[in-house]
């Protein structure tokens, strides 16, 4: 039997479970439903590129001689990665990524067994300076192949409280959010973010 160490303040314990996570990002597009998929933590983010599910027309455009929008184009460059942490003494804990710095903090009865983290990146093109909306999800879950699932809530972006289009109609943002691990088997995770870029 294989027993796996886990470093604590008072030395090496045996680590019950060992966790891996990863994301994908997908957007909702002009259809009723939302495209989905998954990223495998050992699979490098391949871009996805998705319109807006509202590409509005311009509200001071004049009647019969309207332009129309520029469809909202949405390219995620990274997915979200929270890497791999293992449960030490049957405790649970939380792992969050912050938007603002990507840096990760670990609380609770977890430990780190190291690898890449990443915090989400998408790049959004449109028309120049409009206002944008981004919604993100509440909370979604991730699920393991035995059927365990795990949840991750407060995702967040670093954008401004009014984002808008820059002169040349693009945006970057990044975002993150936190892992919520309770008593889950350990397993490779993995899950799925819609978001919903629209016109204001």
């Amino acid at each position: 039997m294989l027993v796996i160490l886990g470093r604590t303040a008072f030395g090496y314990k045996p680590v019950e479970n060992i966790f891996i996570f990863s994301h994908s990002c997908h957007t909702v597009k002009m259809m009723p439903r939302i495209r989905l998929g998954f990223i495998l933590l050992a699979l490098v983010p391949a871009p996805l590129v998705a319109q807006c599910q509202l590409c509005a027309r311009d509200p001071h455009a004049v009647a019969g001689n309207a332009p129309r929008s520029k469809p909202i184009e949405i390219e995620v460059e990274a997915s979200l990665d929270f890497s791999r942490v293992a449960q030490v003494g049957g405790q649970g804990g939380t792992v969050t990524v912050d938007p603002l710095t990507g840096v990760r903090s670990i609380n609770g009865g977890l430990t780190d067994l190291g690898g890449g983290v990443l915090r989400g990146q998408v790049h959004v093109t449109g028309d120049p300076l409009r206002p944008i909306r981004v919604i993100l999800p509440a909370r979604i879950s991730l699920s393991a192949a035995d059927g365990s699932s795990v949840e991750v809530n407060n995702i967040r972006t670093n954008l401004p409280p009014n984002p808008a289009l820059t002169r040349d109609g693009t945006l970057n943002f990044d975002f993150g959010g936190q892992l919520n691990i309770g008593r889950a088997s350990g397993g490779n995770y993995h899950g799925r973010i819609p978001i919903t870029v629209e016109y204001q």
